[in-house]
């Protein structure tokens, strides 16, 4: 096709190049609406999950700084006389808030309860197997020790201890005193939020077992995850992000952790990807939709101006040939004109 022919055909078929222009515009626009949305809702769904991960940050420093402040208290009212009526009487006036923590329990140097703040202590029970108290046996310190998550052996629950060492006059490993925590008293918030179904907050040790989980695999509380990403993360950062299936449970999540200043422990917040594609999935349903309707538009007004394209040349034509027919025959013309035909 000859350069004049090629602007000849694009000027008689404006319409149709127009309506080709229009859709590819229009689907363009929605391309970019689609990724342009996709990422501000990704965005908005981790910026959510760092912020609830903040939040339980704080949770957790907030229980377990109290704890620790209470246990400190109670430790230093029994040094006074070495006798746990003593720690009874303090806990009349200062009662441990039950709905919140389970007990508090003093074990003696042998392993051996001899208060429980709730519960009977049964004959024979003994701590000295719980690593725990072997913890203190060996370390001179007075951190508090986070322990595994196990079922008590009075209270018949499964709790998370929170322990401080006990000393006697010289010095020397003299027992332990416990508050021991629910573990789902831990993530108890989080059940609370609409973050996607199968949505996940963990609370996990540096010496990667689990302490608390809203939801569990098979099984369950003190699980080693080893094999999480979560460790390499950390060796990069503190706080981060990452996305991996759940050596708990094999949900693919997107994670946002932190790591805890004060105390050997991570939080994580998990948001499962497909909550994320089921929202891309309804922002695409959407443009897809309005593309659909654009591009249905652009097409009937292409079709209805092609309609009036070809009636136009059509006219044209036939005024032409009448033009040429009126032109060739003088006297019909003067016959057209006098009758007042045009």
């Amino acid at each position: 096709m000859k350069s004049g022919d090629y602007k000849k055909w694009i000027l008689e078929n404006s319409v149709i190049v127009g309506a080709i222009l229009s859709v590819i515009v229009v689907s363009a626009a929605a391309y970019w609406v689609f990724s342009n949305e996709s990422r501000n809702r990704r965005a908005q769904v981790q910026e959510r999950a760092h912020l609830i991960s903040t939040i339980l940050e704080e949770e957790v420093i907030n229980i377990f700084d109290f704890v620790e402040s209470y246990l400190t208290l109670v430790r230093n009212q029994y040094y006074e006389d070495r006798n746990v009526e003593s720690i009874k009487n303090l806990l009349d006036i200062a009662p441990i808030n039950e709905r919140s923590f389970s007990h508090l329990t003093l074990i003696d140097r042998d392993g051996t309860p001899t208060f429980n703040s709730r519960y009977v202590i049964r004959p024979g029970s003994s701590a000295a197997d719980r690593e725990y108290f072997k913890h203190f046996q060996k370390n001179d310190t007075d951190e508090l020790y986070i322990s595994l998550p196990h079922v008590g052996r009075n209270s018949n629950k499964v709790v998370v201890r929170a322990v401080k060492r006990l000393e006697d006059p010289d010095g020397n490993f003299d027992g332990v005193i416990f508050i021991a925590i629910d573990v789902d008293r831990l993530v108890r918030f989080f059940k609370e939020l609409d973050l996607g179904e199968n949505s996940s907050a963990t609370i996990v040790g540096l010496d990667k077992r689990i302490r608390s989980r809203s939801h569990y695999g098979e099984l369950g509380p003190g699980q080693d995850i080893s094999g999480s990403r979560i460790w390499k993360e950390l060796e990069k950062r503190p706080t981060g992000s990452y996305r991996q299936t759940s050596v708990v449970d094999q949900v693919e999540r997107l994670y946002t952790y932190r790591k805890l200043e004060d105390y050997l422990l991570i939080v994580a917040i998990g948001v499962p990807v497909n909550f994320v594609g089921k929202l891309e999935s309804d922002i695409s349903w959407l443009a897809s939709s309005f593309t659909g309707i654009a591009i249905t538009i652009v097409l009937l007004l292409s079709v209805i101006a092609v309609r009036e394209s070809i009636f136009s040349r059509r006219l044209r034509k036939s005024n032409t040939a009448k033009d040429e027919f009126l032109g060739q025959s003088p006297s019909i013309k003067f016959m057209f004109v006098s009758s007042g035909v045009p």
